[in-house]
């Protein structure tokens, strides 16, 4: 039976950092500097049991740098009896990856019906988003049930769950199993999907694949379905995932589906990066008895102004025409055969568009862009059929 810590006199405190998640790259992630507080003798201290979202995470600061009320807590709005949820990362893919998973304990035995949980707000997030208040939905959690803190907030006895999944480690099966019966029961019929392609677009910014876009035009005249998850509500999503014999995907946000519906039956191929291979596979291996991470992505060569650091986790890619092959004829018994020249041709135009929109996601976003005509230069005449032209 997983793990729920009560505490007596606990005080929620939303962190100060953004969203809890630095969208923008190029800069360390913060420490956490909010969670759960209780008092040691005269002092607060932060609770360990409430500390990390996500394994290995950075150390919590020191509570004295935590944003605490001005005003003593008995002075604040509080609640007589709470579940701590955790933090609600303002960004899709690492709220399904990390915000979710104390969420059982809103439907276990032990816990009162009549209670509520609470979700920390970090300072400067537009929430609850309505992708949040779905996903918590289809984990068989009411809406009226969540309070969403903005501000600290103290409660007379806390209860802690233990984070059934941590981002970047195998999950249990049985959690898995649990996810999946509560969010079927929730979906309803599910229709034959078919064969599909989760695409993550290039407006993303981060951790894209130049030409994807093409591909996904090459794959519908085999009768591949291209599904691009942000572009439908999260419930589809999850939808069309329970649905599918056949999923190929690019790496990344368009497979966090997978947090709610727990696993899916159908084989699932990533077209994946080297580099990252490891860290997708112990997410996929207990999620689908068919996965496969094909190696058929590379990240460009960074620009200038860019850490190798920062490009590693932020890189625009482009895809290996021989092994994309490869793996969809192997997987899903396709013979693709692509233009090499047409392929590389959208590739380009998809590098000119991000030329516009991806520095802003990078600190450095000045610097950045200052190199880039050359960058460009470099790019485009290594590409086959590229001549050098002038940067966009």
């Amino acid at each position: 039976m997983r793990v729920v810590t009560t505490l007596e006199g606990a005080l929620l405190v939303p962190p100060r950092y953004d969203a809890a998640f630095p969208l923008r790259v190029g800069r360390a992630s913060p420490p956490q500097n909010g969670g759960v507080a209780v008092r040691l003798g005269e002092q607060w201290q932060a609770a360990a049991a409430a500390e990390h979202q996500r394994a290995g995470a950075s150390a919590t600061q020191p509570i004295e740098e935590w944003p605490m009320p001005s005003s003593a807590p008995s002075r604040l709005r509080g609640l007589r009896e709470a579940v701590y949820l955790g933090v609600a990362v303002d960004q899709f893919g690492h709220f399904l990856a990390e915000s979710i998973h104390r969420a059982w304990a809103l439907r276990d035995p032990r816990i009162a019906d009549r209670v509520p949980g609470v979700m920390l707000v970090p300072h400067g997030a537009a929430q609850p988003r309505g992708y949040q208040r779905d996903a918590l939905e289809l984990l068989g959690v009411r809406p009226d049930r969540v309070r969403w803190a903005r501000r600290p907030t103290p409660v007379a006895r806390l209860h802690v769950p233990a984070l059934a999944a941590q981002f970047g480690e195998p999950a249990d099966p049985a959690y898995l199993d649990e996810r999946r019966a509560v969010a079927l029961a929730a979906l309803g019929s599910i229709p034959d999907a078919g064969t599909v392609y989760l695409h993550k677009p290039l407006r993303h910014s981060r951790s894209v694949t130049a030409g994807a876009g093409w591909l996904a035009a090459q794959l519908a005249e085999h009768g591949v379905r291209t599904v691009v998850p942000e572009a439908m509500p999260l419930r589809e999503q999850v939808r069309v995932m329970a649905g599918a014999r056949h999923v190929l995907a690019d790496q990344g946000s368009p497979l966090r589906v997978l947090e709610l519906l727990g696993r899916t039956d159908a084989s699932v191929t990533v077209l994946a990066r080297a580099g990252w291979l490891d860290r997708f596979a112990a997410f996929l291996s207990p999620r689908s008895p068919d996965a496969v991470l094909a190696e058929c992505v590379h990240a460009l060569p960074a620009p200038p102004a860019v850490t190798a650091s920062t490009w590693r986790f932020a890189a625009l890619c482009r895809f290996d025409p021989d092994a994309l092959e490869a793996a969809v004829g192997d997987r899903l018994g396709i013979a693709l055969h692509l233009d090499r020249r047409a392929l590389r041709a959208a590739e380009l135009r998809d590098i000119a568009q991000w030329m516009r929109v991806g520095p802003s996601l990078y600190v450095a976003e000045e610097e950045i862009r200052a190199g880039l005509d050359g960058w460009w230069t470099a790019i485009s005449s290594s590409a086959p059929g590229g001549r050098g032209s002038a940067a966009p």
